[in-house]
């Protein structure tokens, strides 16, 4: 009997801890093996039930975490290109010079892409003035897509199909275009004040 009581209280002390974890209701006031039994198959279903609704919705948890994430990741990215063609400006001006964007050649476009890609970036990434900032990204992306890659949107790759980097860009900055930059961006916050 003893020892059916310790193991209930282990049990006990073992899910409360799940369920702190979980953000749910804490069940420390059950000190009886008897009403603890009774409930348990509750509490774990609770426990269970609530989480996997949550999976299989199509609410998002935290959009504006997502949004935060999204923009982070893209951001850092895209802004380590611009700092390559930055710190390699005379080198990146060579190949720039086959570059034709609207009738302009050689460091123009590449001071408009480092631009684009550097300074538009590290606004999209702290968020301030997200949506101008993703105007130029998007151009620059698009003209990437449009012609240097010439519409080449995927390609065969040795896992299967890949596709162009430029155009996966594209997508994700029309995307954030779309969503705006949430709640976790100077935006927000100069909103609220």
């Amino acid at each position: 009997m003893r020892t059916a009581v310790l193991s209930a209280q282990f049990t006990l002390i073992t899910y409360s801890a799940c369920f702190r974890i979980a953000g749910l209701q804490n069940i420390n006031g059950f000190r009886k093996k008897k009403y603890f039994m009774e409930n348990e198959y509750i509490w774990v279903q609770h426990f269970n039930h609530i989480p996997m609704k949550k999976l299989l919705s199509s609410l998002p948890i935290n959009l504006d975490l997502g949004l935060l994430l999204i923009r982070l990741m893209i951001g850092i990215l895209m802004a380590c290109y611009g700092y390559q063609k930055l710190t390699h400006f005379d080198q990146t001006a060579e190949f720039f010079n086959e570059v034709n964007f609207l009738g302009m050649t050689g460091k123009v476009p590449l001071a408009l892409t480092i631009f684009a890609e550097f300074f538009c970036s590290l606004l999209l990434l702290i968020g301030l003035l997200s949506r101008l900032s993703l105007i130029p990204l998007l151009i620059c992306m698009g003209y990437i897509v449009v012609v240097m890659d010439k519409m080449e949107i995927y390609k065969a790759g040795d896992n299967g199909v890949e596709f162009g980097h430029a155009f996966v860009y594209f997508v994700i900055y029309l995307a954030l275009f779309f969503t705006g930059p949430g709640k976790y961006s100077l935006d927000a916050a100069m909103l609220k004040k």
